[in-house]
């Protein structure tokens, strides 16, 4: 890169940043102040390039290619950029290739490959990670202490998100709880929060992404969105009004945040509020990467009786999947079956992809799934799906309904009490 073309990189920054401090909103609740949503997103994308352009000078450095993950990971999370897990699927491979024996390496090439729920591989690094944080542990250097002591934080972390996307939420709490106690912070806090969430425990989990936000100093929108997107989660199966106005604060901070807008869509369907949900979906179809736009206008335009124009969506969603399960065999497979139960219309094809998303990560979301997609499709391995729910009951209120909807159909889980559900969960990966 030339001083010229570095010196623009720079200027380029300095006026963002300038304009990004001068353009400053208030949220709809008052509280916070956050950059105008289009700032935002060109300062992201200027974050990806100057990291990218970092990473491909220095790509077997482990900080230069974490940098770029940070930026590729928080692009896809929010804008749906499924390009940008093939970039980081190869940049780690890459640097794991060239350092095998640095857990650094391997801990970026772990968190990659969870948020693409490779659960299997990134266990086996994560295991690889214990034997060489006691090697570090044992060393007496003070920077090898201080690298140890981060290796050990941040592979704490990748476990309870491991554990949480399996479905075993009980198994982490303990240590979520000691780590918010212990160095309390925005991340600390908001990984408990989803904890207790995937509990059932909503008044608590919501109570700590409130206390989360007292550490977050920054006036980026996208942490503020994101947490709104989750209190919209804790809610949406009690309280949809409420929930609603949860996703519509997270659209409000970030209109291409596209989940929350497919969230907020979804949830307006269920209010009677069919034609905001279409309107809101149609102002980004086509923009996104993210099949589930397509997959649900399609759906809400049928349930509107406009068929034809749900047509042409629908066949665009499909492809869409298409290309993402030969790219990423197990990352949406949860969608794939939704959109085979809604607009695709093949619960045969929807239990295909919902059976192997649990067998995958048996989350509470993932057992609904398949109890859901077996019902449609008539599968006779329903009975045992129901009966694999009871010990969850309480946690996951679509699970505890569908299990009291079909109960009658097997005779085994007929005489169950019936137990009063809280709320839903979902997948949290700023956490």
């Amino acid at each position: 890169m030339s001083r010229a073309t570095a010196a623009a990189l720079v200027v380029c920054a300095c006026l963002l940043l300038l304009t990004q401090l001068g353009q400053a909103q208030s949220s709809s609740e008052g509280h916070y102040r956050t950059t105008h949503p289009d700032i935002a997103l060109r300062n992201l994308d200027f974050q990806v390039n100057r990291a990218r352009i970092i990473a491909q000078r220095q790509p077997h450095d482990t900080e230069a290619v974490r940098g770029l993950l940070d930026q590729l990971l928080t692009r896809a999370q929010f804008r749906g950029s499924y390009s940008d897990y093939d970039e980081a699927l190869s940049v780690t491979e890459r640097l794991l290739d060239a350092r095998p024996d640095d857990p650094l390496a391997s801990l970026e090439r772990a968190r990659v490959l969870e948020r693409l729920h490779r659960f299997d591989e990134a266990e086996r690094l994560l295991d690889a990670l214990d034997v060489a944080i006691d090697r570090v542990a044992s060393d007496r250097v003070a920077t090898d202490r201080r690298r140890h002591a981060a290796l050990a934080d941040d592979t704490a972390r990748a476990r309870i998100r491991m554990a949480l996307a399996r479905g075993a939420p009980e198994t982490v709490l303990a240590e979520a709880e000691r780590r918010a106690a212990s160095n309390p912070g925005f991340g600390s806090l908001t990984q408990l929060a989803f904890t207790l969430h995937a509990l059932g425990r909503i008044e608590e989990a919501e109570a700590s992404y409130l206390e989360a936000l007292q550490f977050w100093d920054q006036i980026s929108p996208f942490a503020i969105a994101w947490i709104e997107f989750q209190r919209g989660e804790l809610h949406v199966d009690r309280d949809p009004a409420g929930a609603a106005t949860h996703y519509r604060r997270a659209v409000d901070y970030l209109p291409a945040y596209v989940t929350a807008r497919v969230h907020l869509a979804e949830t307006l369907v269920e209010l009677g509020e069919i034609d905001e949900a279409i309107d809101l979906l149609k102002a980004i179809a086509g923009q996104s990467e993210d099949p589930e736009v397509d997959s649900r206008l399609a759906e809400f335009l049928v349930a509107a009786g406009r068929d034809d124009e749900a047509k042409p969506v629908r066949e665009r969603a499909e492809r869409g999947y298409a290309e993402l399960l030969a790219r990423h065999p197990l990352a949406f497979l949860d969608h794939i079956a939704e959109f085979w139960l809604g607009s695709g219309d093949d619960p045969e094809r929807a239990w295909v992809m919902a059976e192997r998303n649990l067998a995958n990560a048996a989350s509470d979301p993932a057992l609904a799934l398949a109890i859901e997609a077996a019902a449609a499709a008539e599968r006779p391995e329903l009975c045992g799906l129901l009966e694999r729910a009871e010990p969850r009951r309480g946690r996951f209120v679509e699970l505890d309904e569908l299990v009291e909807e079909l109960r009658t159909s097997c005779p085994e889980t007929a005489g169950t009490q019936q137990v009063e559900p809280p709320s839903s969960t979902s997948t949290a990966p700023l956490a």
